[in-house]
């Protein structure tokens, strides 16, 4: 099978978007009948002009045709499609009588690595934001990175992640699509396919992080949590592995509640033992999100207190200045506390702790 949507929209039916789909800008098309087309570039989403297909009849035979392309039924009994290629885009497809006219979203993957100094320059955290991290993931710490979709959140995983050196021990990443790069000789990239079409997504996660737990991880990175590999997360975080993940919450407070909706319906601990258990296994929480001039920021890092039950401790975050109607949003970052694990920190030099920390 071809691994590009690209290779699934014929020039002859989908010939309004062809050059939208070629275009690296461009991040989300979304096509609403047959008579408006959208992008989303650089966050913001805009009507593109001239963009229309001959009748909402042949754009629902250009969907059905890519979806017996892709082996998959699209018809009144079956009315929404839901795709993803190997080379990370998705296409989402919703056709009458679940909606009012054929609706197709389709999100591209752009493999972008930005590095400290692409951050720092778009202001999505300052220097003391970026030692704060890089210190916790010399310690192992078990991190957290939360927000809405296209917050932000895979491009603060790979700011992370470019803080993993040889000296961390053996790092196993497991993503829908790769999307993390790793410096490292002992970092291996996992993909959870698989041939049989009976498997869920989450079989085919639940078998390579099984896996996992048998390969000696001293680090496990899941690129998001969406079902039950939180199980398997929490199982290896509680057998000492560092590691981080991505999850969709609002807030920082609201991230281990999210976790906490996702454990229940995937395990049968009781409520008290996934809160507990939660406290116990995650150590920082970092939130980014989405501004209304639309750009990104590192909004808060809070630590997972010790002991306790979803007790935080602020260790960062971005304060506005008061807020103009269609100015960009500036402000500061603040470092907004001492991590309680450091007066213990026994083993962790005084020249390794950041500056803003020492006594």
């Amino acid at each position: 099978m071809n691994d590009r949507v690209l290779d699934f929209l014929s020039d002859i039916y989908f010939a309004p978007i062809k050059d939208l789909l070629e275009n690296d800008t461009c991040t989300d098309i979304y096509i609403r009948g047959s008579d408006l087309v959208l992008t989303r570039e650089k966050g913001i989403i805009r009507r593109v002009e001239g963009r229309q297909f001959d009748s909402e009849k042949k754009l629902e035979s250009a969907v059905n045709i890519m979806a017996r392309k892709l082996g998959a039924r699209l018809d009144e009994f079956s009315p929404m499609l839901d795709a993803r290629f190997e080379s990370g885009e998705r296409i989402n497809i919703v056709i009458p009588p679940v909606s009012r006219r054929p609706v197709v979203t389709i999100r591209k993957f752009i493999a972008r690595y930005f590095s400290a100094k692409d951050l720092l320059a778009a202001g999505m955290l300052d220097q003391a934001g970026i030692d704060m991290l890089a210190f916790f993931t010399r310690l192992r710490k078990r991190i957290i990175i939360s927000g809405a979709p296209n917050s932000g959140k895979t491009t603060m995983l790979n700011l992370i992640c470019q803080h993993i050196g040889e000296e961390q021990g053996m790092v196993v990443s497991v993503e829908d699509t790769r999307e993390i790069s790793i410096n490292s000789p002992l970092w291996e990239s996992l993909v959870p396919t698989g041939q049989d079409p009976a498997k869920t997504r989450e079989e085919r996660f639940s078998e390579v992080l099984m896996n996992i737990l048998r390969m000696d991880t001293d680090i496990l990175i899941i690129g998001e949590i969406r079902g039950a590999e939180i199980t398997q997360l929490l199982t290896s975080f509680n057998t000492g592995t560092g590691g981080m993940a991505t999850i969709h919450a609002v807030s920082a407070l609201s991230t281990l509640p999210r976790m906490e909706s996702l454990l229940t319906h995937h395990s049968s601990m009781s409520e008290t033992a996934i809160r507990q258990v939660l406290s116990e296994n995650i150590d920082i929480i970092v939130h980014v999100k989405t501004l209304s001039d639309q750009g990104k920021r590192v909004t808060d890092i809070v630590e997972v207190k010790k002991p306790g039950i979803y007790q935080y401790q602020p260790l960062y975050g971005f304060c506005p200045d008061p807020i103009i109607q269609g100015r960009p949003i500036t402000g500061k970052f603040k470092v907004l506390g001492r991590p309680d694990f450091l007066r213990e920190a026994t083993f962790i030099g005084r020249q390794e702790i950041p500056p803003f920390w020492r006594d």
